[in-house]
């Protein structure tokens, strides 16, 4: 059976995909009711969000120069969300952007186009170990000459500044009202999250497994594929600054209380970890961003988390 692109389908308003991602941000009453069940929600005090405050969230990897214009215009849909949800229903809201930190793909983010210019910076950091660690070598001043307008990046894009650091001073220059939260800063208060998806691996793999049973008998594509009894987390049996690996469900004695800088989040349970942290209104996100969450739905409903509007 052929089947079709949900974000595609979900952005069209094809009722087969709404009955999988409802589009509450359609509506004034979706809005206003989304912005209620957030207010609910505390976040911890270290991630700047005020008590009776909600956040709209948006995030991506932290990449060269930073990466794709696509992130550009995620920040500004954030805080452009937030700025209208607050004047529409007089909760305080503001913009978040989750510092995907924890991720390995270098490939992904060593590179960036300018006009008709690649531009290519290699990742210093051992294979698979999180891009939080790593820092720009001397070739990053090089490249940053090779923009059309150098000066500004040059103060964040220096050698010996971490990816992570460099992407957040020019997000920051460009966008001051964002909040912006690393998950790798906050590992305790994300070891609840970590130790449950341990605990009911068997269960959590059923629901999505049914759901994307379910995503596909209606003629949807599967994002992500899920293998039956593996917890979604990674594990850094080195350490933090050590490479991660996928954990199958065959290990043992692993605990996420005890050692909760050896964890990291799998794309499916990086959003469930944003929204049990914040107390997210909506999420901005694009296409693939979209797919996972038509996919999360039964892990919100497990974990007790209302699944927020997708923008």
């Amino acid at each position: 059976m052929s089947t079709r692109s949900f974000s595609a389908a979900f952005l069209a308003g094809d009722p087969k995909a709404e009955a999988f991602l409802p589009r509450a941000y359609a509506s004034v009453e979706g809005r206003r009711a989304a912005v209620q069940r957030a207010r609910e929600r505390r976040a911890p005090p270290e991630l700047g969000v005020a008590p009776g405050t909600v956040a709209v969230v948006t995030g991506q990897q932290v990449g060269l120069f930073l990466g794709p214009l696509y992130s550009v215009y995620k920040a500004a849909t954030a805080v452009a969300c937030a700025r209208a949800l607050q004047q529409e229903t007089g909760v305080p809201c503001v913009p978040v952007f989750w510092l995907q930190t924890e991720d390995h793909d270098f490939e992904e983010i060593d590179h960036v186009t300018v006009l008709d210019r690649r531009i290519q910076v290699p990742v210093k950091a051992p294979p698979r170990t999180s891009v939080k660690h790593a820092v720009l070598g001397e070739e990053i001043a090089e490249a940053v000459k090779q923009l059309p307008a150098p000066e500004p990046w040059a103060a964040h894009y220096r050698p010996g500044a971490t990816w992570t650091r460099a992407f957040t001073g020019v997000m920051k220059s460009l966008f001051p009202d964002l909040v912006f939260v690393d998950p790798t800063e906050h590992v305790k208060a994300a070891a609840p999250v970590h130790a449950r998806a341990l605990a009911e691996a068997g269960r959590i793999s059923e629901l999505l497994l049914e759901r994307n049973r379910q995503l596909e008998a209606a003629g949807f594509e599967v994002q992500v594929h899920v293998k039956p009894g593996a917890p979604l987390s990674f594990f850094h049996p080195e350490g933090a600054k050590g490479p991660r690996h996928r954990l199958t469900g065959a290990e043992a004695g692993l605990s996420p209380e005890q050692t909760p800088d050896r964890f990291s989040t799998s794309a499916l349970l990086r959003p469930l970890l944003q929204d049990t942290l914040l107390p997210t209104a909506a999420i901005v996100g694009g296409p693939g961003e979209l797919n996972y969450f038509a996919q999360l739905a039964p892990l919100y409903a497990l974990y007790g988390v209302p699944m927020p509007m997708l923008v």
